[in-house]
């Protein structure tokens, strides 16, 4: 099956929009949603039989094949709707006290930051920002120095987690995961990574990691149905007193009942791993990676090109399925936002657009129904709405 445009006859997607945002809320193809709505149907013939004696089971099935995926024991992992979820019930599991420090980066997702905030303002503790900068980002040994440096700084502070990325959002870069864990091991802190870009992005072992606890969504990059999120907690660290933000009718039961027995919810997104998986196994694992990461360094060429910019990543080893691109002549995130919105309503496609360094950026995604046409289209559209509005807003 060829990759590209063709592809696209397998999404629900409006015939003339052109996605440059898989990473945001992904999509499952239509056939996966088609089975998703089984399920529910299925659910919904005898809810009571299905959420008091096959709702388990089934999550059980589910829960080992997300756990052959991402390489970690099924009773390490459990299901949940979203990442930001998901990270909330793990800074709930670890058993924080008054004056721990909890660091994290700046360019964590905005929701994990405000998490972080609001624990270390209830709990009393030191929430401390590991600032990256475009030097830093560029280069692997700056970013672990960055990492480090705030660890010796906080060590004799109750250092008690560095929160971090995988893959992270805005910008999008892959992050040094297993020398970040090595430098909590050697400071004796907790490692939090927030994968929620990560599963069908690249390959993922979570115990060859080594990390304490592990998010992320399976509905951005996998193919699974929407909602779908699940948490890794490492088997060591299930202690008798580990609990998840909503406490249920579990409460006490252990890691895997209590985490996943939060009350009523739409379970049908869970139960479609393995159509997902088989689908993948189709186009094919390799290939599916190479032609996305492909398209979104060929979408950072076209459209710095076509702006007279520049990508931020020189260093071709950190790009993943996802480029940032200088914006040009834009200088505020009001005005690049209000461009978005016409360019989304009028044009039909959306740019995720974020400041950093100073400096206003777009993040485009490639995946397997884009096309270079797609990266050249948008690019010169774009570029005439940033030109028109520059115009029309310095008169």
């Amino acid at each position: 099956m060829e990759f590209g445009k063709q592809l696209l006859a397998l999404f629900p997607y409006d015939e003339t929009y052109i996605n440059l945002n898989h990473a945001s809320v992904g999509m499952e193809p239509i056939h996966i949603g088609q089975k998703r709505i089984h399920y529910l149907n299925e659910i919904n013939k005898n809810p009571e039989k299905w959420y008091r004696f096959h709702l388990f089971d089934e999550m059980k099935r589910n829960r080992q094949l997300v756990a052959d995926f991402v390489g970690s024991k099924i009773n390490e992992i459990t299901f949940v709707m979203n990442a930001t979820q998901a990270f909330q019930d793990v800074l709930a599991a670890i058993q924080w006290k008054e004056g721990d420090t909890i660091v994290y980066t700046n360019i964590a997702y905005p929701a994990m930051k405000n998490q972080i905030k609001h624990l270390a303002k209830l709990q009393k503790l030191n929430a401390v920002e590991v600032v990256l900068t475009k030097e830093i980002v560029n280069d692997n040994a700056k970013i672990l120095k960055a990492f480090e440096d705030v660890m010796i700084a906080n060590k004799d502070k109750n250092l008690k987690a560095v929160a971090f990325d995988h893959i992270s959002s805005v910008p999008s870069m892959i992050f040094p995961i297993e020398d970040i864990v090595a430098l909590c091991k050697k400071y004796n802190c907790l490692s939090i990574c927030d994968g929620a870009q990560t599963p069908g992005h690249i390959n993922i072992n979570l115990h060859k990691y080594d990390v304490d606890y592990y998010i992320s969504n399976m509905h951005k990059w996998s193919f699974t149905a929407r909602p779908f999120a699940f948490i890794f907690i490492k088997e060591s660290l299930q202690h008798e007193d580990i609990h998840p933000s909503i406490i249920g009718n579990y409460y006490g039961k252990g890691y895997v009942d209590e985490f996943n027995g939060k009350g009523t919810n739409d379970p049908s997104p869970f139960f479609t791993v393995q159509e997902a998986l088989d689908f993948r196994k189709m186009l094919g694992e390799e290939r599916i990676q190479s032609y996305s990461r492909n398209m979104a360094y060929r979408a950072g060429q076209i459209f710095a090109e076509t702006w007279g910019t520049q990508v931020l990543h020189s260093n071709k080893d950190m790009y993943v399925n996802l480029v940032n691109i200088e914006v040009p002549f834009i200088t505020t995130m009001a005005d690049m936002s209000e461009i978005a919105k016409d360019l989304l309503f009028k044009e039909n496609f959306w740019l995720t657009h974020f400041l950093f360094d100073g400096k206003i950026y777009v993040r485009i995604s490639g995946y397997i129904f884009n096309e270079e046409s797609d990266y050249i289209h948008c690019s010169a559209v774009a570029l005439k709405y940033i030109k028109n509005y520059v115009e029309k807003h310095s008169s």
